[in-house]
């Protein structure tokens, strides 16, 4: 694969598509994949592999030159997954060989990538987990899931290390998506309903809810037909 490629996109239209120009319309590869859609794409650090969520699989793509092929297949979730993450260290495991997921099998998953089939180790939410983050220099996992809950989990330990439970009368209590700027000292949550909500986030104390505001109508537009694909987005 040539070396200026900027940009890789992908979603429920079954192709991935590898983009060399922002003013060019036309891709410079593509790689249609049959199976399912995809739900998550991101690239490894070492920018070596494209990884895709395909239903409960996920896939690695080798780069350099490109391989329409997956050479890695991971099938440790039960159900679809919905993020993938690669930090530079988790706890004392080296990312040369773990990643992590999470999916509607309700769990975060610390993967080994020598095991297709099996986790190092799994946390569990009542709920589909959709998003995750690293924090507390490597050592926390935080996860965010459909029943509006945030929970901040210590690697190493495997506890809860403290969470947040939304209103459970509250409409659209899902957590779509969370963000944190850790040296700032805020974690932040998007809702199915639009709403965006601000925490206090400490990785001594428990999560503090500071403000939320209406920040969209809705968190996404409505699910995509195959004509208009919902597209995942890098450099």
């Amino acid at each position: 694969m040539s070396s200026d490629i900027i940009l890789v996109s992908s979603g429920y239209d079954m192709n991935i598509r590898f983009w060399s120009n922002f003013h060019n319309t036309n891709c410079k590869y593509q790689v249609e994949w049959k199976e399912n859609a995809i739900n998550a794409l991101v690239m490894t650090p070492n920018k070596n592999f494209v990884v895709f969520a395909s239903g409960n699989s996920i896939k690695f793509l080798k780069l350099n030159p490109l391989n329409p092929n997956p050479i890695i297949s991971i099938d440790s979730h039960e159900g679809l997954v919905s993020t993938i993450l690669f930090p530079k260290i988790v706890g004392n495991l080296d990312i040369d060989n773990c990643f992590i997921s999470a999916g509607e099998d309700c769990t975060v998953r610390i993967n080994d990538l020598r095991d297709s089939k099996g986790a190092i180790k799994t946390f569990y939410h009542s709920n589909y987990v959709n998003s995750v983050q690293i924090a507390n220099k490597n050592k926390d996992i935080i996860s965010a899931d459909e029943n509006g809950t945030i929970k901040i989990w210590d690697i190493i330990k495997g506890d809860v290390r403290c969470e947040y439970n939304s209103n459970t009368n509250e409409e659209g209590l899902a957590f779509r998506s969370i963000s944190l700027a850790e040296n700032e000292g805020y974690l932040i949550g998007a809702k199915s309903n639009g709403t965006c909500c601000i925490f206090d986030y400490d990785n001594s104390k428990d999560i503090k809810l500071l403000n939320n505001f209406e920040a969209h109508k809705t968190a996404q537009s409505p699910i995509p037909n195959p004509q208009s694909p919902l597209l995942y987005l890098f450099i």
